[in-house]
């Protein structure tokens, strides 16, 4: 029986499978992009898919302590975070 991949959210903190998170990566000229398909190279992050966690991104100071230096948010992740869907998996993401 293969073990549950378990990440932590980094706004909430709380740990839930890999597949129930948003993976986050800062790639290609320091944009903070989704990677809703979870391949992209670089190192992750993940975050809740609810409205709370995701806010984090709105608020600078909160974003830059979790994520580190980035100079932008990539165009997924723009159009996630108005357009999230709750609870869903990464097959699901209906933004591209």
């Amino acid at each position: 029986m293969a073990a549950i991949r378990e990440r932590t959210c980094r706004a909430c903190r709380k740990k839930k499978g890999k597949s129930a998170l948003l993976r986050l990566v800062i790639h290609k000229e320091s944009v903070l992009e989704a990677d809703p398909e979870q391949v992209l190279p670089g190192r992750g992050w993940y975050l809740c898919r609810q409205k709370d966690c995701l806010s984090i991104i709105h608020n600078p100071k909160q974003c830059r302590r979790a994520f580190g230096p980035f100079r932008q948010v990539g165009p997924i992740l723009s159009e996630y975070i108005k357009n999230p869907l709750v609870g869903g998996t990464h097959d699901q993401i209906a933004c591209v």
